[in-house]
């Protein structure tokens, strides 16, 4: 289950033009890189403006600059609804 929650987000999350990442190995989470370079800023946007919660990436120190973490723990409904989410909020920017 989490190998398809993996492959699901990671394909919604490169195709959300802003934004790439890279398909995790071995964890439960994934860090994508946003073209933005304030990863705090960007996650209380999306946070107040999609109701979707990520964790910016200079969190865990300079190298998470400019991405933010996501977990791949929930259903792939849930993932879908939040994906959808954050893409309209990318394409409103």
């Amino acid at each position: 289950r989490l190998k398809e929650r993996r492959d699901y987000i990671h394909e919604r999350l490169n195709e959300i033009e802003g934004i790439s990442a890279q398909k995790p190995a071995g964890a439960f989470y994934i860090f994508p890189k946003i073209e933005e370079n304030d990863d705090k800023k960007f996650v209380l946007d999306v946070l107040q403006k999609a109701h979707v919660l990520f964790v910016h990436g200079s969190g865990f120190g300079s190298h998470g600059d400019g991405h933010f973490r996501s977990i791949f723990l929930p259903s792939v409904a849930v993932i879908e609804h939040a994906m959808n989410a954050l893409e309209t909020f990318m394409k409103e920017r």
